[in-house]
């Protein structure tokens, strides 16, 4: 059974196909309910970030302890499920950590909220999920795709409106 946010990050490092429950407390850090109900929490083993299949919405803040399942496909596609969801208190968030394109790293940056801004230089929807729209940004020498996650009938002339110009995201 995985028991932390550690682990649940390194189930990935395996790409054998298989199944594991987990049961995992921690301080929910982000919530997006827009098409994909995705969480991303803290413990003191880290970050990670998994899918809500509960009809409970906890918020940013909020002490959880979830139960569920880690999935790698044999396509070594990992699903991170919480199944059940339950409120356990209340801690703090911190506010999202502001950066230039040119600072941010992966594996210091991995899972956190962060404010940058560039300028924008191409645009288009994902090709493999529907529910993505990429802004790629650029600061200097920085390059960075930002993913917005967006619905299947979207209107998207305004994303694609944004060529040229300077964003804050």
């Amino acid at each position: 059974s995985l028991c932390s946010s550690a682990d649940l990050e390194d189930f990935a490092d395996d790409t054998t196909r298989r199944y594991a429950p987990f049961c995992v407390t921690g301080t929910v850090l982000s919530v997006s309910y827009n098409f994909t109900n995705q969480l991303v929490f803290s413990d003191a083993s880290g970050r990670a970030e998994l899918r809500i299949d509960s009809d409970y919405r906890p918020v940013p803040g909020e002490i959880v302890a979830m139960t569920g399942y880690a999935h790698m496909s044999r396509h070594q596609n990992i699903d991170i499920v919480a199944r059940e969801i339950e409120h356990v208190g209340t801690g703090s968030v911190d506010p999202p950590v502001e950066l230039r394109l040119g600072e941010i790293s992966e594996s210091k940056h991995h899972l956190l909220t962060l404010v940058t801004a560039g300028t924008v230089i191409d645009s288009f929807r994902d090709e493999i999920d529907a529910n993505n729209y990429f802004l790629i940004l650029k600061d200097e020498d920085a390059v960075l795709p930002v993913a917005l996650p967006i619905g299947p009938d979207s209107d998207l002339n305004g994303l694609q409106k944004l060529l040229d110009a300077r964003v804050r995201v």
